[in-house]
């Protein structure tokens, strides 16, 4: 897939746009595919190091908590969405 990641602490200079491996969903997991996606303060101050206590990351990081897209996989034990359900989200955790 294609992504926007670091592979190092910075400045957004830092955030590169490549390929990157998916790997298969946890049970409880879903993966998706990514059609719009929103970089905010919170994530400028990750990408910069400043709250690695409070949001530790292991590189290479894709930062964002903000998304919309379609389900692509699902895990064994999802049952309440399913692949091609279109879905939007915030949240704390990405990766």
């Amino acid at each position: 897939m294609k992504a926007a990641f670091i592979q190092t602490f910075g400045s957004p200079d830092v955030i590169n746009i490549g390929e990157m491996t998916v790997r298969d969903p946890q049970p409880d997991e879903v993966v998706v595919r990514i059609e719009a996606a929103g970089i905010n303060p919170l994530d400028i101050k990750i990408v910069a190091g400043y709250l690695q206590q409070v949001f530790p990351v292991d590189f290479p990081y894709v930062p964002g908590t903000d998304f919309s897209g379609v389900v692509d996989v699902i895990g064994t034990q999802v049952t309440h969405l399913q692949p091609g359900n279109r879905v939007s989200t915030s949240q704390a955790e990405t990766g």
